[in-house]
């Protein structure tokens, strides 16, 4: 992130949340990175309502990244490397930005879409959710299991 333009850090504020030993370390990161804010935990309503796109920072192969499902949920567009579960669950989003290499391509990428783009991939993510991973969705493969 702290490689972006002070443009995008404008445009884009990157907010990290959870907890841990790192938090306060991170913090003090954070103060010194423009438009970079650490929080704590936060319920992800809250943190939803406020998010223009959402990128999964893992680095590593995640089966089934709830934070990904989650932003899906919410509308939002959401990215990550073409890794594991990540990828096999937003395979269609991270094609929209040519499947980055690194974490610093993957942020280059995600923050030069533009407004209409956004609103685009807001709605397919919304789509992507409600054809993949919704509770009526899940409710018929039980049932359809169990009968």
């Amino acid at each position: 992130y702290s490689k972006l333009s002070n443009y995008k850090k404008q445009k884009y504020k990157l907010q990290v949340y959870g907890e841990g030993e790192l938090l306060n370390k991170a913090k003090l990161l954070a103060k010194e990175i423009m438009g970079c804010e650490v929080y704590g935990f936060e319920f992800v309503e809250n943190i939803l309502i406020n998010t223009n796109i959402t990128i999964i920072p893992s680095i590593g192969e995640e089966s089934c990244p709830i934070s990904a499902i989650e932003s899906l949920c919410a509308g939002k567009p959401t990215f990550s490397l073409p890794i594991g579960g990540q990828q096999e669950i937003l395979k269609i989003l991270n094609n929209e930005i040519d499947n980055p290499n690194n974490i610093y391509e993957l942020l280059e990428m995600a923050t030069s879409l533009g407004e209409e783009k956004i609103v685009k991939l807001s709605e397919a993510a919304s789509n992507l959710y409600d054809s993949n991973f919704s509770l009526e969705l899940y409710r018929q493969n039980i049932k359809s299991t169990i009968i």
